[in-house]
């Protein structure tokens, strides 16, 4: 027969018509080794006709078993009847049941392996043989490879969660919520490099708060720090999502507009610089409402006015120059005159 396809411990067993047996010819190590192995033969109604001497034994089962149907001694086998046909039929080469908790013996969980094939895969009403394997410690393991996997799920989220968490840290002005200069530079270079590559415009505006010194002077730093938060708002709120807006430095914001115009460009300018002078400044710091500021926007396009950010920073900022020296609370576009 060709049982031996199941596990090579199968040969250690001698097949009689009485019974399955082991060989007496078996070291001691053999016959504790064996008895990790049990079988039982089925007939053609899944019902138990023969088994090996320990198969009770290693099932933890003192009832007689003798055609007993499979079912009712394996609990773990009822709704798989469907399955067992199969194999039955030659329509499956075998079918099992893995690391099965069968309750704990001496203190710990024990663990069994199910197969089950033909009997003789040349005679069909010869019906199934059942092989029991316990798998305790293979079992236990997988236990613990199951439980370390899961762990190792929560570590890679946590890490994940951490890491998404350094990234908006690296990339965000943590006063205003707005991104930081270090994002400013990357983003303003792969915009203008799109830009560039697909012939569109880049608009870029640069925002100075209007005598800010003197705010900081007149009200404290804290009083500042909400100013520069409110404005960090009022961007916010006010620029489109495909938009970056950033906290320069100090009291300077910077907008990267894409696919931009320079008409479209000083529209947006001028509606966040009236949008500034009236939205009120909510302090905890002051018990009055503390008074408005205003903003002067330098504008310039890319690639009118400049094909680096360097270059374009640079006709920012002189725009933003012209814009004070003009009265401040107003918008400027770049232009060679006013260098």
């Amino acid at each position: 027969m060709l049982l031996s396809r199941i596990v090579p411990n199968l040969k250690r067993f001698e097949i009689y018509p009485s019974g399955i047996h082991l060989k007496t010819s078996m070291s001691q190590h053999d016959i504790s080794n064996i008895y990790k192995f049990a079988w039982a033969q089925l007939n053609n109604q899944l019902q138990i006709i023969r088994t090996t001497p320990n198969f009770n034994e290693l099932l933890g089962v003192q009832t007689q078993l003798l055609y007993l149907p499979l079912t009712d001694v394996i609990d773990e086998f009822v709704g798989s009847e469907s399955a067992l046909q199969d194999v039955l039929d030659g329509k499956l080469p075998h079918f099992h049941i893995d690391n099965v908790n069968r309750g704990e013996r001496d203190g710990r969980a024990r663990y069994f392996r199910f197969t089950v094939t033909r009997y003789n895969p040349e005679q069909p009403a010869d019906g199934l043989l059942l092989g029991i394997e316990d798998v305790t410690q293979t079992g236990l393991i997988e236990q613990q490879l199951t439980q370390e996997r899961n762990e190792l799920r929560l570590l890679q989220r946590e890490l994940f969660r951490m890491n998404s968490q350094l990234q908006y840290i690296a990339a965000t002005d943590m006063l205003t919520g707005l991104a930081n200069r270090r994002h400013f530079d990357e983003e303003l270079d792969r915009e203008l490099s799109r830009g560039l590559r697909f012939g569109r415009t880049t608009a870029l505006l640069f925002i100075d708060i209007d005598n800010f010194k003197n705010y900081n002077d007149q009200f404290g730093h804290l009083m500042g720090d909400e100013v520069l938060r409110h404005l960090g708002m009022v961007l916010k709120k006010y620029t489109r999502r495909i938009d970056t807006a950033c906290r320069f430095g100090g009291e300077e914001f910077a907008i990267i507009l894409p696919e931009t115009s320079a008409a479209g460009a000083l529209k947006i300018a001028d509606r966040l610089r009236q949008r500034i002078a009236v939205e009120p400044i909510h302090s905890v710091y002051l018990n009055k409402t503390p008074p408005l500021v205003t903003v002067s926007i330098g504008v310039a396009i890319a690639p009118e006015h400049a094909t680096t950010p360097i270059a374009l920073v640079r006709s920012a900022d002189v725009a933003l120059y012209a814009a004070k020296k003009r009265g401040k609370n107003q918008v400027v576009v770049y232009e060679r005159a006013i260098e």
